[in-house]
């Protein structure tokens, strides 16, 4: 290990531009404030065993990339913030046609480094999103990407501007339009369920493939006093839940999930402490609104 590479880390910057063309590298635009960021770059070698009298592999086909990089910030006030939910969030609008179903939007992505250099990747498809909203903690995220190659270059220069954080202590949820003060956590994983694909022509990297059937699936957590959730779970009740974190300086940010459908229960039961309810979830696309999630940063 070098000297350079053993003092560098993570200067906690990332930076995303969306992409004209698919795997072109694009100028940063947005930045982000990031917990980590965890790049993972494979090229899995094939060894070509020649039968001879040692068992050492005298050649391999060199393997194909596979990259990708897991993002965890906190959610804040920003466009830059609203820009990644937007990417994380793609989905097929309800009814499109064959002919007029997008691909999902492509970014580059740099990964700052403090030592001037950086880690960027191209071609990042979201492939996930989770959340996670506590009482006891600022809203968290992670955002997972499929990406096509990747290369170190020098570091632009960061612009990363914070907003006002979401706190869940500031939390307000709806289940079909009736407050509940009784949920006291919400989680919700977000997958499009892209994959890699390989054609016989073409450079030694994952093929952009659009995002399959989007699987929204999260957990609500509930004190026990009110047995509705309990009761709408056992009668395959379907839920409209809203989900609204006010912001300090007025904004708020706000999960949609028009149609709740129960997959199962864990109510704890313990002598030594209030029952809670913990019920996961699948949200399920809705004609009406066209959408099974939505998250978005209002003003």
């Amino acid at each position: 290990m070098t000297a350079s590479r053993a003092a560098m880390s993570f200067a906690g910057a990332v930076g995303f531009g969306q992409e004209t063309t698919y795997g072109t590298a694009a100028s940063i635009t947005d930045w982000i404030a990031a917990d980590s960021a965890t790049p993972s770059v494979k090229r899995a070698q094939q060894p070509w065993p020649l039968i001879t009298y040692d068992w050492e592999a005298v050649a391999s086909v060199p393997g194909l990339l596979e990259v990708g990089v897991s993002i965890a910030f906190n959610v804040y006030n920003a466009g830059a913030i609203s820009n990644l939910l937007s990417a994380a969030t793609y989905r097929v609008p309800f009814g499109a046609s064959s002919g007029t179903i997008a691909q999902p939007h492509s970014y580059t992505i740099e990964l700052v480094m403090d030592n001037g250099s950086s880690i960027r990747l191209v071609g990042c498809v979201a492939n996930s999103l989770s959340l996670s909203v506590k009482p006891s903690d600022i809203v968290k995220g992670t955002v997972e990407f499929q990406a096509v190659n990747a290369s170190v270059v020098s570091s632009s220069t960061p612009s990363v501007s914070l907003g006002a954080m979401y706190h869940g202590s500031n939390t307000a949820v709806t289940f079909g339009g009736t407050a509940n003060v009784l949920c006291n956590s919400f989680d919700v994983n977000l997958a499009n369920n892209c994959s890699r694909r390989y054609t016989f022509t073409g450079g030694p990297q994952a093929r952009r493939v659009r995002a399959a059937n989007q699987l929204v699936k999260g957990n609500f957590q509930f004190d026990f006093e009110d047995t509705t959730q309990f009761e709408n779970f056992l009668g395959g009740v379907d839920q409209a839940v809203a989900v609204t974190i006010a912001g300090s300086d007025g904004s708020a940010l706000e999960f949609d999930l028009p149609v709740v459908r129960y997959e199962g229960d864990d109510p704890a039961l313990n002598g030594a402490n209030i029952v809670e309810d913990k019920i996961p979830f699948m949200a399920v696309k809705s004609q009406v609104a066209g959408h099974a999630f939505t998250v978005a940063i209002n003003d």
